[in-house]
């Protein structure tokens, strides 16, 4: 999987121009056997369809990554920017970054003041209004003529590294991690005896309101969803009190997420308890949270008319940056977790998933 997973990181695909990742896995997709469809928000939906008439359940984990986007550029050819998606801007003076033109890829530097001649409480950065870009063009012209326009996407350069044991880092962790679980689950299932419709969605624009999402559960209309994506794990900088989630203990089963504007969601309860118990059952470890965030599921759970649905979040440090760190053994443990739980399922688990306790008297 880290080879996979390696791949997918070199990819650039911030939201709304997933197109690289979207392609390769559209690859991958049909390859694992999966009927491959799109649609016009951009989504990539593989299929193992059986009986139309059979109830199905929607697996999903979102292909953009944070990114920035060119803002300005003034006379001497320093290009400013926006954020696109949420970022730490303490993270950024001196990521090299890849600026992706109109002729291509144009690489590029954040800047950070000179040591020498800056104090270092203003080389503290957090606005990135004071944060720029260098490409080495000495004028706006110059840099235009490479291809850079105010609009251009800038993505962190790609970094896949090794490290310790069995840990790795890398841009776009969040959430290549997800795209990587369909491709194995898919090749791990393709020749399983299910009873139910299993889509597979790689989804568009999480990062920037789960715009995807929305439209795939309106497209597929799923008996229920799974939501397969990354968490905030504990680090030096961090108190317990704000994370439950530690690298190297297993996937984390979410209860809510919510923003304080009260975007966010509730995970189904029934849906919750079948994965604790197959975690428990076969000795997968589990971990437990709540957070203020949100995901894909929160444009899935009120579409149509309601759709339950549970997220399986594989931890990661430093959330958002230019390295973020995970482990190999989180995301095996999440591939069986899921692997078992797919497998598990025939119409009657699933509507049961489906139906209120209180209805069924």
């Amino acid at each position: 999987m880290l080879d996979l997973l390696r791949d997918l990181t070199a990819l650039p695909a911030p939201a709304g121009w997933e197109d690289p990742v979207a392609s390769y896995l559209a690859k991958r997709f049909r390859s694992a056997g999966a009927k491959v469809t799109s649609d016009g928000i951009g989504n990539v939906i593989g299929r193992f369809e059986g009986n139309h008439a059979s109830p199905s359940i929607m697996v999903c984990a979102h292909m953009d990554e944070v990114s920035l986007m060119v803002q300005y550029i003034d006379e001497g050819g320093s290009i400013y920017f926006d954020p696109h998606g949420m970022i730490n801007y303490t993270s950024l003076p001196g990521t090299p970054v890849e600026i992706h033109g109109s002729k291509g890829i144009v690489s590029g530097v954040v800047g950070t003041p000179s040591a020498h001649i800056t104090q270092i409480e203003k080389a503290q950065q957090t606005d990135h209004g004071e944060l720029w870009i260098d490409v080495g063009a000495g004028t706006r012209e110059a840099a235009e003529k490479l291809g850079v326009r105010v609009g251009s996407p800038v993505t962190y350069a790609p970094n896949f590294t090794r490290l310790a044991g069995d840990r790795f880092r890398s841009k776009a962790l969040d959430n290549r991690m997800g795209c990587t679980l369909l491709v194995a689950l898919m090749e791990s299932l393709r020749n399983a005896n299910l009873s139910v419709n299993l889509f597979f969605a790689a989804t568009v624009q999480e990062e920037v309101g789960g715009r995807g999402a929305k439209v795939a559960s309106r497209t597929l209309s799923p008996s229920v969803a799974l939501v397969l994506d990354t968490v905030s794990a504990e680090d030096p900088s961090t108190l317990k009190r704000q994370t439950t989630t530690e690298l190297g203990k297993g996937p984390v089963l979410r209860a809510m997420d919510m923003m304080t504007n009260m975007t966010g969601t509730v995970y189904s309860r029934p849906m919750r308890d079948r994965l604790a118990e197959i975690a428990s059952r076969q000795h997968i470890p589990l971990q437990f949270d709540i957070s203020r965030t949100w995901t894909d599921a929160a444009s899935i759970e009120t579409s149509e008319s309601g759709i339950p649905v549970a997220g399986l979040f594989m931890p990661r440090r430093y959330s958002h940056s230019p390295g973020e760190v995970a482990q190999l053994g989180d995301l095996e443990a999440t591939l069986n977790l899921v692997s078992e739980f797919l497998s598990s399922m025939d119409s009657r688990t699933l509507n049961e998933l489906r139906q209120p306790k209180w209805a069924e008297a």
